[in-house]
């Protein structure tokens, strides 16, 4: 069983044929995991928080807390100003009886001083 020349060749050319069919078959599953995972890889990247994106978030962050902090700077100034007001009226409110308390023994030295002349009045009358 000879093969002829042609044969031989045509039996060579089909074998490799098959091999290189085979080869680019597991070349194209390579390819095509290889895309699969530079997707994956595309779809993290997209995914992933970028610096640009951390520093708009912290610049809006520190805005917020410094908003806030305004507005607690604001009430308890507000609260404090309320306060000193009332100390204010309280320090005038004692000022104010000290004066009194003060006058009233003076006015009783006067009222007994003004009683005992006109005793020595009623008495020279």
């Amino acid at each position: 069983m000879q093969m002829s020349d042609q044969e031989l060749l045509q039996s060579i050319s089909t074998m490799m044929d098959e091999k290189l069919d085979a080869r680019f078959g597991q070349v194209d599953t390579r390819f095509e995991r290889m895309e699969a995972r530079f997707e994956q890889v595309d779809t993290r990247l997209d995914n992933m928080v970028t610096k640009d994106y951390l520093d708009e978030r912290l610049y809006t962050l520190e805005n917020d807390l410094l908003r806030e902090i305004d507005t607690v700077q604001e009430k308890a100034n507000s609260h404090f100003a309320r306060v000193e007001r009332r100390i204010d009226r309280l320090e005038t409110t004692v000022n104010t009886i000290k004066l009194e308390s003060d006058s009233i023994p003076i006015l009783m030295k006067s009222f007994a001083d003004l009683r005992d002349r006109v005793k020595v009045l009623e008495r020279i009358s």
